[in-house]
């Protein structure tokens, strides 16, 4: 399937779309987690009242490491884009694929782990 941004998915179009949002739906999912790990880190390295070199490293580490995964949160975000859908949440994680049924304009709905669109 071709990705453009101006697609609407028909029934059939949209469910073909489930192998690509499952696996966009696992990496959102696995890099949230990561950067809500790192974030707890880099609160505890900045509110240590000891600030040390090797302290200060691993707080740049984190800050690096954190900035890493918003940015390929950003990305796989912009590859749903291309395909016409948007994220209307994250917890769970939904997404909106523009549809038609007919000649009607229907939007399409999935969330994290359901095997069929809404």
């Amino acid at each position: 399937m071709r990705p453009t941004t101006n697609s609407t998915y028909d029934v059939r179009g949209a469910n073909r779309l489930l192998p690509l949002l499952n696996s966009i739906g696992r990496e959102i999912q696995e890099r949230t987690e990561a950067l809500d790990q790192l974030e707890d880190q880099i609160g505890c390295l900045s509110s240590s009242n000891r600030t040390t070199e090797r302290t200060g490293a691993l707080l740049a580490q984190a800050s690096a490491e954190a900035a890493t995964q918003r940015r390929a949160i950003r990305q796989v975000r912009e590859e749903l884009q291309r395909f016409g859908c948007s994220v209307l949440g994250t917890d769970p994680l939904t997404i909106r694929i523009p549809g038609r049924v007919g000649e009607a304009k229907k939007s399409f709905v999935w969330q994290t782990g359901d095997p069929v669109l809404k």
